[in-house]
């Protein structure tokens, strides 16, 4: 009988003494969408750069939200940043007239603070690159 009563005593205890949970939701979230010419970026010495103002980043978000970039092609599908690109071009070899294959890399980063967010372009064959081309990005910010 005294087992019965401490069997008993300890399947009902766990309902008697719980820990409570807090559970946070933030459900708001705003997003943007940026038309980039060629001539909004700044060349650096290996990189291309472009500061977006998006003035809900607020010290807030940068502590306690985030905020993810997107490329958004002309069909409408999205690529989430970072992103690299492996890609190649032909070109005529002048000492031998043979037409040769280059290969290159693209990649297209971001960083934020409060207020801005900065995009990167980086080629890895960087002398053929003039300016990144026209894109569109959309940057959805979590509060």
């Amino acid at each position: 009988m005294k087992k019965i009563f401490i069997l008993l005593g300890c399947m009902i205890l766990p309902f008697l003494v719980s820990c409570e949970r807090q559970y946070i939701q933030q459900d708001a979230l705003y997003s943007v969408e940026y038309d980039l010419r060629p001539g909004d970026w700044t060349a650096m010495d290996t990189y291309y750069t472009v500061a977006l103002d998006v003035k809900e980043i607020t010290k807030s978000v940068c502590a306690n939200g985030s905020v993810q970039v997107f490329l958004v092609y002309e069909d409408g599908s999205q690529a989430c940043l970072p992103m690299t690109r492996y890609l190649s071009y032909e070109y005529v070899d002048e000492a031998t007239g043979d037409t040769m294959t280059g290969y290159y890399q693209k990649m297209i980063d971001f960083e934020y603070t409060v207020k801005t967010v900065n995009l990167f372009y980086t080629m890895s064959d960087f002398y053929y690159e003039e300016y990144p081309e026209k894109m569109r990005v959309r940057v959805v910010v979590h509060f």
